[in-house]
């Protein structure tokens, strides 16, 4: 238990630093300890259910208190919305909403192909079971984040839709790049045909 309480520590500060991996790493966090829950209640394990809460809630304790002094403002004055929401339309460059399918353009290379051929790979290569559910939970969440940030704007602007902002999209394509970087590297692998113990 104690590790819990270390690990909430870290993300309060890590939230003061930046949001983006902090918001990354808690929805990775629930997406993990919900698939045990869900595991366990189907097993009626009721005192693992218990103790899988007991966890969260020490790691959320210490979140709270030391990212006190930011989520204060984007939790109880703001309520995760975007006050001033051209920040939100401040995109750089190609990651402007009017640029998106040059930005799918770009991102289908040889490299990207590798990646792709590297994840298949890695899927049924790769036997630790914790370590590839981080990743594949890791890859659907900067996946399905982006595409919620992206379309957030427009959702407002012409269906007066407001939902709960968390960043700019981009910040969750980088991480999604970073992933590639990583599925890349089994691709060589897997196109080398070299072996891998993982």
């Amino acid at each position: 238990m104690y590790w819990f309480l270390v690990l909430g520590a870290f993300l309060g500060i890590s939230f003061l630093g930046h949001s983006a991996p902090t918001i990354i790493i808690i929805l990775l966090l629930i997406s993990l300890q919900g698939q045990k829950v869900v595991l366990a209640l189907k097993n009626k394990q009721f005192s693992t259910v218990g103790t899988y809460f007991l966890q969260g809630a020490l790691t959320i304790i210490p979140f709270f208190i030391l990212s006190f002094p930011f989520l204060y403002f984007v939790l109880f004055k703001y309520h995760l919305h975007f006050i001033n929401r051209v920040i939100l339309q401040c995109a750089p460059g190609i990651f402007a909403r009017h640029n998106t399918l040059e930005l799918l353009k770009l991102n289908i290379t040889f490299s990207m192909v590798v990646a792709v051929i590297g994840f298949v790979w890695f899927y049924r290569k790769y036997q630790q079971p914790v370590i590839r559910r981080i990743v594949f939970n890791l890859l659907l969440i900067t996946l399905i984040m982006y595409v919620y940030e992206a379309a957030l704007p427009t959702a407002n602007r012409m269906l007066h839709i407001t939902l709960p902002d968390t960043i700019p999209a981009f910040h969750y394509f980088f991480y999604f790049k970073a992933l590639q970087s990583v599925f890349f590297g089994f691709g060589f692998i897997a196109l080398s045909g070299r072996s891998f113990n993982g």
